[in-house]
């Protein structure tokens, strides 16, 4: 939200027509609209710029001044032959604001409406999106919805409890159901990573002697997603498993964990010929 307030406040400081009309709110709503709808119709991270006139209608623009929204920094146009198509200069802005517009869908005066989270979850481009909308959400209505979606898709619950503000410990059954789909699912290890929690990271780094060889392969790329340093030593101890993926893998962790104690290590694999 932040990077897109200041897109539209540098908007508003070029004094263009566009905003000489509108307020930087109506921008907001123009955009959420216009995401919602073009993510709707399975337009991922583009749309075309003949969008019908019953959806300008829907947004609430005339053709002219909807040409000049697509001037904000938000968007850009690309012209491929006769096509002239139009991006999301980052996806994750078409997915934050789609968030907005999902937050109003399913939100009602008792709480969240569960017959209208359903649809959505049918479609996996809409993930990213649930993340978005529950780091939004108040504590308890997070907790809600993560609770109802762990019930179609434990994974993509996992990862919405990694944005938002709900208690972890309120969770614990839901982690070690997550736990126990390591072996098989690296997003399960991913999730369990990125809901950064002592008692998720801490069993992740004991899961690294585990028998199991994709369990320890797995595990090791996860902590090296959320970057914690208490891995390093259990993550260096790995650089010399039996298993390559293994050891390929605990390596890229390391990397991404930017440890200076590995260095030396990574560079004796990179020579020796076994490793490599």
């Amino acid at each position: 939200r932040e990077i897109t307030n200041k897109m539209f406040e540098h908007e508003k400081s070029r004094a263009t027509p566009l905003m000489k009309t509108y307020s930087k709110s109506d921008l907001e709503q123009f955009f959420k609209k216009l995401s919602y709808h073009t993510l709707s119709s399975g337009n991922i991270n583009r749309f075309s710029r003949s969008i019908p006139d019953d959806l300008l209608k829907n947004i609430g623009l005339n053709r002219k001044d909807f040409n000049s929204l697509l001037q904000v920094g938000i968007v850009q146009e690309i012209v491929e032959g006769d096509s002239e198509e139009i991006i999301y200069r980052h996806q994750s802005f078409q997915e934050y604001f789609a968030s907005l517009a999902l937050k109003e869908e399913i939100l009602t005066d008792s709480g969240i409406d569960r017959d209208a989270i359903v649809n959505y979850l049918e479609y996996r481009y809409w993930d990213n999106v649930w993340q978005f909308l529950a780091g939004s959400l108040q504590v308890e209505l997070s907790r809600e919805l993560i609770e109802y979606i762990k019930e179609y898709d434990i994974l993509l619950a996992g990862r919405c409890l990694a944005e938002s503000e709900a208690n972890i410990e309120n969770f614990k059954i839901f982690i070690d159901e997550l736990f126990v789909q390591i072996s098989d699912r690296i997003d399960a290890a991913i999730a369990l990573a990125k809901i950064g929690s002592e008692k998720a990271v801490d069993p992740l780094i004991e899961l690294l002697a585990d028998k199991d060889t994709d369990i320890r392969a797995n595990v090791a790329i996860a902590l090296g997603k959320i970057g914690t340093d208490k891995a390093v030593d259990s993550l260096i101890g790995l650089l010399t498993d039996k298993n390559p993926f293994v050891r390929i893998n605990a390596a890229f962790a390391l990397g991404e964990i930017g440890s200076d104690k590995a260095v030396d290590l990574l560079i004796g694999l990179l020579v020796d010929k076994e490793h490599s």
